[in-house]
């Protein structure tokens, strides 16, 4: 690492494995700045050292803890399963004003026309039988009631 402190002189290079995490921090500081306490908590470092030669060889593992995974998974879920949600009712809402419209066009013909003409009936009729059978209960209803108002699931988090 060849990070320079306000322009200062390197950092001495470390003997010991508890001289390279004081080093490693000193440099996370300086390269972060201020920011450096905002995540520096969050982190454990796992630090191997192994004698090659010579020379000191060292290795260092940055791990977030479990908990904080745990949080970012549990955050990330909820995003997505609010996403997911808000998608549905945007169908839904699409869904029912395509409805309108179709019942607007069929109220359309039947005062114009005094009637479907011959060529829509199938259309019209195709898309009632349709509309009969989408009114069952969708794995999402059914997911729904064992959630909150929102379709959120029910958490103890």
């Amino acid at each position: 690492m060849s990070l320079t402190r306000h322009g200062s002189t390197k950092l001495p290079k470390p003997n010991t494995k508890q001289d390279y995490r004081s080093y490693l921090i000193e440099a996370l500081r300086e390269q972060a700045g201020d920011s450096f306490s905002l995540q520096i908590s969050s982190l454990l470092y796992t630090v191997v050292a192994a004698t090659a030669a010579t020379a000191l060889s060292t290795t260092v593992v940055a791990t977030v803890s479990a908990a904080d995974v745990t949080v970012v998974a549990v955050k990330k879920i909820y995003n997505l399963e609010s996403d997911l949600h808000n998608s549905q009712q945007k169908v839904g809402s699409l869904e029912s004003k395509l409805q309108q419209s179709f019942d607007m066009m069929k109220a359309y013909l039947m005062m114009k026309e005094g009637g479907i003409p011959e060529a829509l009936v199938g259309f019209f009729s195709a898309r009632e039988a349709n509309d009969a059978e989408s009114e069952s209960t969708t794995p999402f209803e059914v997911r729904r009631s064992a959630g909150d108002s929102n379709g959120h699931p029910k958490t103890n988090i």
